[in-house]
């Protein structure tokens, strides 16, 4: 994952991609699919209500999905040198595993179930810093993916807010 205009980025097509937006793709590929069948068979719009329904149900999930890969902005009081240094000694002791720390940000996630693997990413900058916290792409479930609550997540991300 990488970011792109101030949201993470997941390459469109891939298994990660497939995974994080799984459910309302697959919900607004079938309402087409179903309303395209019966619009064929030449019945028109008249009861096709349900498949109308099934497609905007998709929709609004995947605007729900894509909101979630929007980085919050965060003020630091701290220089980001010292903040960071904080924060991978909070995230280390806290059992999380650093995926990625370079110069741009930092990418750390925790798995405390079969079924859980918080993500939180941190995009640096002078005097301030971007996070993320979702559900990691590459788990394959797209359950969780869309009903992830992140409560180790969370907690982690007030002590690492409390801490400018």
């Amino acid at each position: 994952m990488i970011s792109k205009n101030n949201e993470l980025y997941i390459k469109t097509g891939s298994l990660g991609w497939l995974n994080f937006f799984g459910i309302p793709t697959f919900l607004i590929g079938i309402g087409l699919t179903a309303l395209f069948i019966y619009l064929i068979k030449g019945v028109g719009l008249k009861d096709s209500s349900i498949y109308l329904i099934v497609i905007a149900i998709g929709t609004v999930l995947y605007i729900y999905q894509k909101k979630k890969l929007k980085f919050k902005s965060l003020d630091l009081n701290i220089p980001t040198d010292l903040f960071i240094e904080k924060t991978r000694e909070l995230l280390l002791s806290e059992g999380w595993k650093i995926e990625y720390d370079n110069k741009e940000y930092l990418q750390a996630i925790y798995r405390n179930s079969p079924f859980r693997l918080d993500c939180l990413t941190i995009k640096k900058y002078k005097h301030k810093i971007d996070y993320n916290l979702i559900h990691h792409p590459q788990d394959h479930n797209s359950i969780a993916s869309l009903i992830d609550l992140n409560l180790k997540g969370k907690k982690t991300l007030n002590k690492i807010i409390a801490s400018t």
